[in-house]
């Protein structure tokens, strides 16, 4: 009933408060950490700004590899591997989607196009590791235990997870022969990468080869 009509409030001020901005100098980077001045805050700052910037090059570099060999290998892929490959990115997907209290079948009634996208991504990754089996056989690249163990540990850390406990759920899951073809790709994917960025290992390796080959 007071809707529309003028009204006057008188209000109380109990108190005023101001967010104060610490001083930058040598004891806030103490606070910060095991830092004894500002600037070996700085230093630790810069460095991992750099490290991150150089990660994602590299990660867009890889992707980018990976895609360009799908666009230039359009060879068909045997059904019945797009099927194992489309339902195991259901399975992944399903349990993490119930991590927080959903489910695929969920999640495929807010996103028609949820699973069409599952069985194109199935059908590329089937091809892309058709073609990284077919590298690395011709480089003779072959995946140690101990490379194998050092791969899970490296993804398990990346994904805020105990090494220990990710190879215990691989193991009782099935799912170490779809890990060590990961890690297989990855490595590749190394040898590719050195190639194209001209390392030294790379160089030594061309200057193996002769003049057709290469």
């Amino acid at each position: 009933d007071k809707r529309g009509k003028e009204a006057t409030f008188t209000v109380k001020v109990k108190k005023i408060q101001e967010k104060r901005l610490p001083e930058l100098d040598d004891e806030f980077a103490k606070d910060m950490g095991d830092f004894e001045t500002l600037d070996a805050l700085k230093e630790r700052i810069r460095e991992s700004l750099k490290h991150n910037y150089e990660s994602r090059k590299i990660q867009k570099l890889r992707n980018d590899i990976r895609e360009e060999i799908i666009k230039r290998n359009t060879f068909d892929v045997p059904p019945s591997m797009i099927r194992a490959r489309y339902n195991f990115i259901n399975a992944l997907q399903d349990a993490e989607y119930r991590r927080y209290g959903q489910s695929l079948a969920s999640m495929v009634k807010q996103d028609e196009g949820l699973l069409a996208r599952n069985e194109k991504a199935a059908e590329e990754e089937v091809r892309f590791s058709i073609i990284m089996e077919a590298i690395a056989k011709k480089e003779e690249i072959e995946v140690t235990d101990e490379e194998y163990v050092e791969y899970i540990v490296r993804i398990a850390k990346q994904d805020g997870a105990d090494p220990s406990n990710y190879i215990d759920r691989i193991k009782q899951g099935g799912m170490e022969s779809y890990y060590r073809r990961e890690a297989l790709e990855s490595k590749v994917l190394d040898k590719l990468q050195h190639l194209i960025l001209g390392s030294p290992a790379s160089e030594e390796a061309t200057e193996e080869k002769t003049e057709d080959e290469a």
